[in-house]
């Protein structure tokens, strides 16, 4: 009989240490918010010092200046500082999602922007310090194979692939 009871000991402790798990896990994954954007977009993640550094704001004003091309390759852009981060629309991210975000991503360098290009299949595709042409950016991610077939897909449908006519949205 006591044996018994040292099972179910056991197996309750089996039992809270994987809900301890899962709920750990569960507030990891609820901190990333690019898990959102996985299969559907492909996050930029611009890091720097001060949201006033100027190659931040030289590489928002590149992203700006061709903003249908940002969109035709559904690039949505995060902002990440030392103390807190900006989503594409421009919210504050809330404190667990941006030190997942530095947790994922970082360390980030002190002094110089750092860019990251996640693909849609959530893995990185670019990590540069400085800024990134804009060319540069298009032509890696329209070698990736999912661009590619989008590109098709584009051209089946418009015939006119990465054109984008609709409105924009600001950084």
């Amino acid at each position: 009989m006591q044996r018994k009871h040292c099972h179910t000991k056991a197996t309750s402790m089996k039992y809270l240490l994987l809900s301890a798990c899962s709920f750990l896990c569960g507030v990891a994954v609820w901190a990333q918010p690019l898990r959102a954007h996985l299969w559907e977009s492909r996050p930029l993640i611009l890091a720097a010092n001060r949201a006033d550094a100027p190659t931040l704001q030289g590489q928002l004003a590149i992203l700006t200046q061709h903003q249908g091309e940002v969109t035709a390759r559904d690039l949505v852009v995060y902002q990440i500082f030392p103390e807190y981060g900006l989503s594409p629309s421009g919210q504050e991210l809330t404190p667990q999602q941006h030190a997942g975000l530095l947790k994922a991503y970082g360390p980030f360098s002190a002094d110089q922007l750092t860019v990251v290009l996640i693909g849609k299949d959530g893995t990185v595709k670019l990590r540069q310090e400085g800024l990134v042409a804009h060319e540069a950016l298009w032509g890696l991610i329209d070698g990736m194979p999912m661009r590619k077939i989008e590109m098709q897909r584009e051209k089946k449908r418009h015939g006119a692939p990465g054109q984008y006519s609709g409105k924009s949205e600001q950084f």
